[in-house]
């Protein structure tokens, strides 16, 4: 009974929050790329992206993030089988509340900027490709920000985003988990230019500027 009480109180506070989203876009050689925004902060203690060959059963895990805190963050999907897949998202916040989100299939394949003026386009043309700041950002076809990292060995790079003033880290990104990350422009509260860095180790790699425009 105690358990039961402690477990509803969390469920509503949970509900009280704005929902998270996140987003489903095909890749190049079959791979799917799952991104996602954390409205809870701290309060997710857990969360995993699970695939099924329908929208209702036999979901199973395919990864599940080490830094659930994460505003925002993202995962590719390498190994996705042949026929329709669904994704959805599994969350457990403390206190025990936990809920799965809205299966969801692909969309349209991501544009990447691979450098300052040409675009690798995996599928869909963007009609306004931009490299936003440098090699390894750049806007994809619904608005947001794509990190591509250039080297595969992901887990020496970290980034940090600024407020609009520059005063201060509005995001900080200390791991990465695959070479590309989509960034929810939903995430910034305010339209305009947000300095970013991009470390490589202790080294910085690259610097530039996300424009926000929502």
């Amino acid at each position: 009974m105690i358990f039961f009480l402690s477990f509803s109180v969390s469920a509503v506070w949970a509900q009280q929050k704005p929902l998270p989203d996140f987003f489903v876009h095909r890749g190049s050689q079959n791979s799917v790329s799952i991104s996602w925004v954390n409205n809870f902060g701290d309060e997710c203690i857990q969360l995993n992206v699970q695939r099924s060959s329908d929208s209702l059963t036999n979901f199973k895990t395919v990864f599940s993030t080490p830094a659930p805190e994460l505003p925002t963050n993202g995962f590719t999907d390498r190994s996705v089988p042949a026929g329709r897949v669904f994704y959805r998202i599994f969350y457990m916040l403390n206190g025990g509340a936990y809920y799965f989100t809205t299966a969801r299939q692909p969309e349209g394949a991501v544009a990447i900027a691979t450098d300052g003026s040409n675009i690798a386009s995996t599928g869909m043309v963007n009609p306004n490709p931009v490299a936003v700041g440098g090699a390894m950002v750049s806007k994809n076809v619904s608005g947001n920000m794509v990190v591509h990292l250039q080297t595969p060995d992901v887990y020496n790079y970290r980034m940090e985003i600024y407020t609009l003033d520059g005063s201060r880290v509005l995001f900080s990104i200390k791991k990465f988990d695959d070479e590309q990350l989509i960034l929810d422009r939903g995430s910034f509260l305010k339209k305009g230019r947000y300095r970013y860095r991009i470390f490589y180790g202790e080294k910085e790699k690259e610097t530039g500027y996300l424009d926000i425009n929502q």
